[in-house]
């Protein structure tokens, strides 16, 4: 339970101040209200920034947000500027409520510059990183152009359309994963024991060497996972490394076209989020662009641009650069005549999520049979061996 100042004013008219605690601010102002005064102001206490170390060595202004945070952090933005509260108090509300270490970081260094006379763009400026360069921006374009609790409520949506995506994608793979992993442990386990006992089979092995021989399989299989492990921690941080394996992957058809939309996804409801918070067309493009991870789709949207630039309508400018889908292109015609760009482009980009979604059951549908092959050529080759094996000591007892 939090304690909240309070300004009021009674029946009267006459101005009271004091403080009440509760949970959240809208308890608080209930409470007030049972008291029967009308509430002016009303901010939560917050502990003074100065009082917390921010250790260099835990975060710095390269800092960047996980998914998680950014949700975190602009849901209590969100439905703390509903209730009315000023960017200022907002800041330093999250900053006393939230338990995470870098939202809390993030607001000190922001409440610090505003209160040194700052604006919100200026706070930023050096924490772009943190939640990134395209969210920070549709931040203070929303604060400059009225529209915050518009442009926050989207941001919000937009980061759980990017959880929902990635969710989709992790499910996607993870049933033909642990297939493989379980086909790959079988032969291992195939191989450095049932092999060999059944090639001491003749020597009547004890029951010992039975279970030395077992516990060194289980020892060598746990040791090639965790080695397997390693090897691809070492590839994800390597990132030459892993950017030229990526590219490869990318590169199977399936695999790009998921790629492709899901950038193509982003890259029309960032559009939107921008162009409704008022900001210019060619800075909208040129900021959802920067979301795309594909050199010559960027080399040709910036194509776009420049034309656009150059007082070229936007629907001819994305015509001639021919990426986007002929279902994308009229709706953006549409938008541009009719003067919903905003709406077309968020309806573009669930186009593309619907998109996204169907090429990841084409993706499945084509990964489990492949594993189903890899599975029966483990059992298989387990069958064979096994019975060779066996055939081969009854053969040698005789």
């Amino acid at each position: 339970m939090s304690k909240f100042f309070y300004k009021a004013k009674d029946l009267q008219g006459k101005i009271i101040e004091g403080s009440v605690k509760a949970f959240n601010i809208s308890a608080a102002s209930e409470k007030i209200e049972k008291l029967g005064l009308i509430v002016l102001e009303i901010r939560e206490q917050t502990a003074p920034v100065e009082n917390y170390n921010f250790s260099k060595n835990k975060t710095n202004s390269q800092s960047v947000f996980a998914i998680h945070e950014k949700l975190e952090f602009f849901n209590s933005f969100y439905f703390m500027y509903k209730s009315g509260l000023s960017v200022l108090q907002i800041f330093q509300s999250i900053y006393s409520s939230s338990k995470n270490f870098n939202i809390r970081w993030l607001c000190s260094k922001v409440i610090k510059s505003i209160e040194n006379g700052n604006s919100l763009e200026t706070a930023f400026s050096n924490y772009t990183n943190a939640l990134g360069t395209v969210y920070t921006k549709l931040l203070t374009a929303g604060e400059q152009s009225g529209k915050l609790e518009h442009i926050l409520k989207n941001i919000i949506k937009n980061i759980q359309r990017e959880q929902e995506i990635k969710k989709n994608i992790v499910s996607a793979v993870t049933y033909p994963l642990i297939l493989f992993c379980m086909a790959v442990a079988v032969f291992l386990f195939f191989k450095l024991f049932v092999l060999k006992v059944f090639a001491m089979w003749s020597e009547y092995p004890s029951q010992s060497q039975i279970m030395g021989l077992l516990a060194g399989a289980i020892i060598k299989i746990v040791l090639f996972f965790v080695i397997a492990v390693i090897a691809i921690l070492c590839i994800l941080k390597n990132k030459k490394l892993l950017n030229n394996i990526m590219n490869n992957f990318y590169k199977l058809f399936i695999v790009s076209k998921i790629v492709k939309n899901y950038g193509f996804a982003n890259f029309f409801a960032i559009s939107s989020l921008a162009y409704g918070a008022g900001i210019p067309p060619i800075q909208t493009f040129e900021l959802a662009n920067s979301v795309i991870d594909n050199p010559n789709i960027n080399y040709k949207i910036n194509k776009s641009i420049n034309m656009i630039k150059e007082g070229c309508e936007i629907t001819t400018a994305f015509n001639i650069a021919q990426v986007f889908s002929s279902y994308a292109m009229s709706q953006i015609s549409s938008g541009e005549q009719s003067g919903e760009l905003d709406k077309m482009f968020m309806l573009i980009s669930k186009n593309y999520e619907k998109e996204v979604d169907l090429a990841l059951k084409v993706l499945l549908k084509s990964i489990e049979p492949l594993m189903m092959v890899i599975v029966g050529i483990v059992v298989g080759y387990v069958i064979y061996v096994g019975y060779t094996s066996y055939y081969n000591n009854l053969f040698n007892m005789f």
